[in-house]
This record gives structure tokens, sequence and C-alpha cells, in this order.
């Protein structure tokens, strides 16, 4: 390939390089828009003293 061709993919591929964006992680985001599995499982007062009765059980058992 001609020499001055490839120097100028090169100096290409290092500006995309550059200019890509780094990605969010989940821990970046507030609180409120990550989501988990409680979150989408505990929807009530009652669902989350019910899971903490289930948790507390758990543990007393593993005693």
């Amino acid at each position: 390939m001609n020499k001055f061709i490839q120097e100028k993919l090169e100096e290409y591929m290092r500006i995309a390089k550059a200019s890509t964006p780094r990605p969010i992680t989940t821990t970046e985001l507030p609180a409120m828009f990550r989501n988990d599995s409680l979150s989408s499982v505990i929807r009530s007062k009652e669902d989350a003293e019910r899971f903490m009765a289930e948790l507390d059980m758990i543990s007393k058992l593993s005693k």
C-alpha cells in the first residue's frame, strides 16, 4: 500500500480511538436509573416486609 495512504489510515484510526466516548457503567448512574432484580420485584410495603421476613428466616436457619 502507498506509504502516504497508510500514514493517513493510521492517523484516522488514532483520531477515531481518541474521540470514542467511554461507556457509562451502572455505578455511575444515579440510583433512580439503576435497575436491579429487587427493585423490579419489591413494589409495595407488603412486598418489602415479606422479603425482609424471608431474609431473616434464611439468616436464622443458616446459623
